[in-house]
């Protein structure tokens, strides 16, 4: 019934999910189109810059969040079973989202802290045994205001059945709603909103950005203002403004958000200001080096959020 009062699975989905049962083992691992068309419309209403996914296998649940992004959008996909590639690969990289994909093969645990990158939103469906493990790794590249999925969550009944008290994949994937990270941690990597949706586990991280995070933003957010109001003097009939600026933890990453008009050009403004990221940050840095030790890396990011909303006042009158 559900199935057939959903938005229809599109061509290159179907394909894929065919050749899935047709040449792969265990094909009741791959998403599927009813949980793939889910993690497309959170994807559409979180709207992330960065996706991280745990578990590629045929690469059915990437393609569907990476379907839902935008085109400046990212979404990395760790699978840790070299065998899958030759298979997964290709349907990754011909599908018509492969720019935003990047399918690393190896193992999350040891590549992704070396890969200094932060997230806006996490899917994880991978080992079950690990699932705690996973969820406090990611915790740590999470922005605020990030969302962490994980798939498989009510393990078809089996996390309220006594016979699969001894069950090691059942025991981790009941590790996962009482871990340590749903409370306040004294890091500053903040507090979870948590929400069991019928077998996936949905967690919000609620933005506790540290004292020292708040001032530095703010310092950087004035300096970068008075940075573009000055370049932009020579472009008539152009304005940047600095809406906002997110620090990470541990102040290695700075994300600024950039209000610009005319709107229409968005885009390439703000990517010919990350084409010259390296000039900025210098000039920054001569601004605020008396007050910071290590100017972050600067990433920039259009802020579109006051066209999303007209965007869906024009649909609500619709």
């Amino acid at each position: 019934y559900i199935l057939s009062h959903i938005t229809p699975e599109d061509d290159y989905l179907y394909r894929l999910y065919r050749a899935t049962n047709l040449h792969l083992l265990r094909p009741r691992m791959a998403s599927g189109h009813l949980q793939g068309q889910l993690l497309r419309m959170l994807t559409q209403m979180i709207r992330p810059r960065t996706v991280l996914e745990i578990g590629t296998y045929s690469g059915y649940s990437a393609l569907c969040m990476a379907s839902g992004m935008t085109e400046e959008g990212c979404l990395y996909t760790f699978e840790i079973n070299d065998e899958q590639e030759d298979f997964t690969r290709p349907w990754l990289e011909n599908a018509p989202y492969a720019p935003r994909i990047e399918m690393i093969v190896g193992d999350v645990f040891e590549l992704l802290p070396a890969m200094n990158l932060h997230f806006d939103m996490v899917f994880i469906d991978a080992n079950k045994r690990q699932y705690a493990d996973y969820y406090e790794l990611v915790m740590r590249f999470l922005n605020p205001g990030g969302y962490i999925l994980a798939d498989n969550t009510l393990w078809d009944g089996h996390v309220v059945e006594p016979e699969y008290e001894n069950d090691a994949q059942t025991q981790g994937i009941r590790r996962l709603p009482t871990c340590g990270f749903l409370k306040k941690k004294d890091d500053g990597t903040g507090k979870m909103s948590v929400v069991l949706l019928p077998n996936i586990h949905l967690s919000y991280k609620v933005i506790m950005e540290t004292t020292r995070q708040q001032k530095i933003a703010r310092l950087i957010q004035k300096e970068l203002s008075d940075i573009f109001q000055r370049q932009t003097q020579t472009m008539p009939g152009v304005l940047v403004s600095v809406s906002a600026v997110r620090i990470s933890p541990d102040m290695s990453v700075c994300r600024g958000y950039l209000s610009v008009f005319p709107s229409e050009r968005s885009e390439e403004i703000v990517r010919n200001i990350n084409s010259s990221v390296r000039e900025l940050r210098y000039e920054l840095g001569t601004r605020v080096r008396h007050q910071l030790r290590i100017i972050p890396e600067l990433k920039f990011f259009v802020d579109d959020s006051l066209d999303y909303i007209d965007h869906i006042d024009e649909l609500l009158k619709k």
